[in-house]
């Protein structure tokens, strides 16, 4: 099953840092949006730069 537009929009509030913001607000991560996180995170990983 695909994504909604709005755990979209979620996922990428928790990325750009405003996972304080949904806390507060009473958002917590369901298993979709884990899912979501645990995809762009770990291909953010593998395009930053390796410190030597």
């Amino acid at each position: 099953m695909l994504p909604t537009v709005a755990e979209l929009a979620e996922a990428q509030a928790w990325v750009v840092g405003q996972g304080d913001v949904l806390e507060r607000a009473g958002h917590k991560q369901t298993p979709r949006i884990v899912a979501i996180l645990d995809i762009v995170v770990d291909e953010d990983d593998e395009h930053q730069p390796r410190k030597q």
